[in-house]
């Protein structure tokens, strides 16, 4: 993250990303974000400039799906993803699959993202705030300081461990998409709920293993460094929406984006897969979410 003084510098766990009404919006957005700057660490810059050129983001390419070799996946073989959601990922896949040349069940090997993820993760966050959570523990959440103490448990075996596994992971990735062009996904493991509850404690009936297990399906990709976009893809049965997952290969940001773009297109024309708008009128109506009961502002 350019000027970040808090993170660690060539831990790119957490990055800034951006977010819009649409792919297009999102893409224009990132045209301004991604440019040159030598204070961020994990972006090479050569001669003031960077491997990609920013303007290009903001007028995405076409793309043809019916060119592109896609895998699609209910939870990389490891995400404890709620049957509510694999059952709409799988009414969404038919609609889709038929759009691209080739298309199937399928998923990179992710053997040991759950380890990777909480030794890293768990170092990061003690980077992060450990210091603030010892001098002020008031200021921190639960939830933070559950990641910070987690992260003071690890040895130095533990970590070199981690690391050593993730660039073997790193290497299992590069070798999938030589064969795949984009593997797509649903976003989360869970349909949302209700936002009072701190953190998922169990998905189906089994416990999680941490507060951050279900975000086991973002992690898939960031732990190799890939990108990612999530676009709206329906409703699942609760009525909750439904993000759709796509990754690309590493580096390849602008490839992402504008598939995006074009399986946006394709969805805006599925009838019940078709994003709704949100009824602003009842948005309006509502209080401020910091006056509803049981909000915490940290």
């Amino acid at each position: 993250m350019p000027g970040n003084t808090r993170g660690i510098g060539f831990f790119p766990l957490s990055t800034s990303g951006p977010m819009g009404r649409s792919v297009e919006d999102t893409a224009l957005m990132l045209s301004v974000l991604a440019r040159p700057d030598m204070r961020d660490p994990y972006t090479a810059v050569v001669d003031g400039r960077t491997a990609w050129d920013p303007a290009r983001f903001a007028a995405l390419p076409r793309r043809d799906l019916s060119s592109l070799r896609v895998a699609f996946t209910e939870d990389y073989g490891f995400a404890p993803t709620e049957g509510i959601v694999r059952d709409h990922f799988r009414r969404v896949v038919p609609q889709i699959a038929p759009f691209f040349s080739a298309a199937g069940e399928g998923t990179p090997d992710c053997s040991g993202a759950d380890r990777i993820f909480s030794v890293l993760r768990g170092i990061l966050f003690l980077g992060m705030h450990g210091k603030r959570l010892d001098a002020h523990p008031e200021q921190v959440g639960p939830n933070v300081t559950e990641n910070i103490i987690e992260g003071r448990s690890f040895t130095p075996d533990d970590i070199a461990e981690a690391l050593s596994m993730q660039g073997a992971y790193h290497q299992r990735w590069q070798t999938w998409f030589e064969t795949h062009d984009f593997v797509i996904s649903p976003a989360v493991t869970i349909s949302p709920r209700d936002w009072h509850e701190l953190y998922p404690t169990e998905i189906d009936g089994v416990a999680t293993k941490s507060y951050y297990h279900w975000l086991a399906m973002a992690y898939a990709s960031t732990l190799a460094g890939h990108p990612s976009i999530t676009i709206p893809c329906g409703h699942d049965a609760n009525g909750m929406p439904f993000g759709l997952q796509i990754v690309g290969r590493r580096y390849d940001d602008l490839g992402v984006l504008a598939v995006a773009a074009e399986l946006e297109a394709v969805i805006a024309g599925l009838g019940d897969l078709a994003p709704r708008r949100p009824d602003i009128a009842a948005l309006k109506a509502a209080g401020p979410l910091s006056e509803v009961e049981g909000f915490l502002s940290l």
